[in-house]
């Protein structure tokens, strides 16, 4: 458990060209409040995940439904943010990858 506390990135990447739109997206995605934002997402998802239970309603399981879609949406938009912010080719993958 120590281990993952005080775990490191092996290389912090950071773009050449600090200008535009993908320089922006990575202020967004390496700043403390949009992190905190995700980890917030993860555990209300986590949270709703668990909301099922024998002979639920079918509006209980609408909602988690849609719940459901929303969540994977905004998921969806964070890694398009991290996609434009890391570039699509290597350094995204090798942030997800270590």
């Amino acid at each position: 458990m120590e281990f993952a506390l005080k775990a490191k990135p092996l290389e912090l990447y950071v773009p050449q060209v600090r200008v535009g739109f993908s320089y922006k997206c990575w202020q967004l995605v390496n700043s403390a409040p949009f992190e905190n934002f995700i980890l917030g997402l993860i555990s209300l998802n986590t949270i709703t995940l668990m909301m099922k239970w024998y002979q639920q309603s079918q509006s209980v399981k609408d909602g988690l439904k849609v719940t459901n879609y929303i969540f994977t949406t905004l998921f969806t938009g964070e890694t398009v943010l991290k996609i434009i912010a890391y570039g699509p080719k290597v350094n995204f993958f090798l942030f997800i990858f270590h």
